[in-house]
């Protein structure tokens, strides 16, 4: 007897991630189809292909003046009646229209939260990619989640059928961390063990570091990412927002999570046990396969590609952070400690790394930048998700005003 087809829709499916997830999907269509795609509008053809590629229901782009050139690229060779939207209100018309097994939530930065936020709502299982939902509304998210669950639990005492909502780890780190937590007991848990490749500047002094280019800080030695994350992997925000994120999905303290420096990227992760044993989850650098372990979980399917030889990687290196990278890890630790609002962190590091693109500040600003924002938001608290909005917004508000008068000559 063979298997429904998953439907999937994909938030994001023109960046790096959207790219992969739709390689997955191509190549096991026996598994699953595309119900719905999703784009912000910054390549036009690229998502154009993808539609007339996968044929999908529904199709939402965030960019309304675009709309009208998306649809003239493919009305004429689409197969299949297909329904656009666009603008915030035909995000949420675009969720409420699909019919999905899952969604992975690949829209970089803040703005992949809302829709995040309201596919829960809907009662769709949600495969994420996207750190900052977690990061700056973890606990709202998670709220949410368990909300959803009890209602379903309450329909299914009165015999009607309800799929409890899983979010699933895409992050290659937290992927790794789940999957080496299946069957082990939380409280068993001695410390998580976050890798890093250490980007581009692992090994450069802090002279160094001042001179640093744009061009030189996107070339990330073992990933092929977007510019936001692979800034953030150069300074190592990413390794602390990925401590925020391991801190929501898994119930564990800062102070049992930590950070080392593995320059072959082989070794995603680990979790360190209370009798002494570590389990590691390793695989090829690429985002295939936690992709493809989030569709078919908590099965595993065959696939062919990119497959470990030990026999040619024969040494693994694992190292501790230095200075300045240990900053941005201090900083999320400190933050986490005193229970700040880390939506205030993403915020401020997220303009910090925008200013830094577009040449306004240098490479090492951007630790100063978040730091600076976030001593105006110490007491900063929110309580449901539209404060947190409003505070981010002050918090991006902050930023921006740090950076036109402080460092900006």
């Amino acid at each position: 007897m063979s298997k429904e087809i998953k439907k999937i829709a994909v938030f994001g499916s023109t960046g790096s991630i959207g790219v992969t997830t739709l390689d997955v999907i191509r190549d096991h269509s026996d598994l699953f189809m595309i119900e719905g795609l999703a784009a912000k509008g910054n390549n036009i053809e690229l998502f154009a292909k993808q539609i007339l590629e996968f044929n999908p229901a529904y199709v939402y782009l965030k960019d309304e003046k675009k709309l009208l050139q998306l649809e003239e690229l493919v009305k004429s060779e689409y197969k299949q009646s297909m329904t656009f939207f666009s603008g915030q209100q035909g995000l949420l018309e675009f969720i409420d229209a699909l019919k999905v097994s899952m969604v992975i939530s690949a829209i970089v930065g803040f703005e992949g939260l809302i829709s995040t936020y309201e596919c829960i709502k809907k009662g769709f299982s949600v495969g994420l990619a996207n750190k900052e939902v977690l990061v700056a509304a973890g606990e709202i998210i998670l709220n949410l989640i368990n909300k959803k669950n009890k209602e379903i639990e309450k329909i299914r005492e009165i015999g009607e059928i309800g799929k409890r909502i899983s979010l699933i780890p895409i992050d290659s780190e937290h992927s790794a961390i789940f999957q080496c937590l299946q069957g082990e007991k939380r409280q068993n848990i001695q410390k998580i063990v976050l890798t890093a490749s250490g980007g581009p500047f692992r090994d450069y002094s802090l002279e160094k570091l001042h001179d640093v280019s744009v061009s030189e800080a996107l070339k990330h030695p073992n990933w092929q990412m977007g510019k936001k994350i692979t800034i953030d992997s150069a300074t190592m925000f990413n390794k602390g927002l990925e401590i925020i994120e391991a801190h929501w999905l898994f119930s564990v303290p800062c102070e049992q999570i930590d950070v080392c420096i593995h320059p072959q990227s082989i070794v995603h992760s680990m979790v360190e046990f209370i009798d002494g044993s570590f389990k590691t989850q390793m695989g090829v650098p690429s985002m295939y396969t936690p992709i493809l372990y989030s569709l078919t979980y908590p099965d595993r399917v065959r696939s062919s590609k990119l497959r470990l030889d030990l026999s040619k990687q024969l040494v693994l290196e694992f190292q501790q952070p230095k200075e300045p990278f240990l900053k941005a890890i201090q900083i999320v630790k400190d933050l986490l400690r005193v229970g700040g609002a880390s939506c205030c962190l993403n915020a401020a590091n997220e303009e910090a790394v925008k200013a830094f693109l577009d040449g306004k500040i240098s490479f090492l600003d951007i630790y100063s930048v978040v730091e600076d924002t976030l001593a105006l938001h110490v007491q900063a608290q929110y309580s449901n998700l539209d404060e947190m909005i409003a505070l981010d917004c002050l918090s991006r508000k902050n930023a921006k005003n740090i950076i036109n008068k402080r460092y900006i000559k």
